[in-house]
């Protein structure tokens, strides 16, 4: 499927794009020299060409649909990280809303407007609470002095401080969340 939706996708972009994996079914696209209106026009063209895909020979038919955060880089204060932060915010608000659809980045949020240097790192970790007596694997998308951003599979259950573990590093912060998405977790250190 990942191969199909990479087909799909690369036969609707310019060559001067750039698309690639994130991981699991995350991919971005960077887009040079496009505005916000040629970006959304670009997503809603993707969006439409993984509807299209068909898997033949799939008994229910297999279909793929997509979710889109788009945000637009600002030279002065964005790096890579936070127009990620900024299109990964957007994505949750279109998954929010009804999914299969794209979403432009509204504005200003607590996470990408605290100036931070965030290092991206990809760490399988852990969150721990209830005691010590509870924990779900989590995995560490970026750091930095105060914080860090994780992927969970659902951030429902998981009370407003924990403990962030990565066992590879022998590291741990107490940590509260300051920013709650379904699959997602921004924290804060304490």
């Amino acid at each position: 499927m990942i191969k199909a939706v990479t087909r799909a996708a690369s036969a609707e972009l310019r060559q001067s794009d750039l698309f690639g994996r994130l991981g699991g079914e995350e991919f971005a696209v960077l887009l040079p020299d496009a505005d916000d209106f040629a970006a959304m026009e670009v997503a809603e063209k993707l969006r439409h060409a993984l509807l299209g895909i068909q898997f033949p020979g799939s008994h229910p038919p297999i279909t793929v649909s997509a979710s889109f955060g788009v945000a637009a880089l600002d030279p002065g204060s964005d790096d890579i990280d936070s127009l990620l932060v900024k299109a990964d915010e957007a994505l949750y608000e279109a998954k929010a809303t009804g999914r299969n659809r794209s979403q432009l980045w509204r504005g200003t949020t607590t996470s990408t407007t605290r100036q931070v240097t965030r290092r991206r790192v990809l760490k399988a970790g852990q969150l721990v609470f209830n005691d010590r007596k509870s924990t779900i694997d989590c995995t560490v998308r970026s750091l930095w002095e105060t914080g860090a951003d994780v992927d969970v599979s659902t951030s429902y259950d998981i009370p407003d401080e924990v403990l962030l573990m990565i066992k590879s590093g022998g590291f741990q912060w107490r940590a509260k969340v300051a920013t709650r998405r379904p699959a997602s977790l921004e924290l804060e250190f304490v």
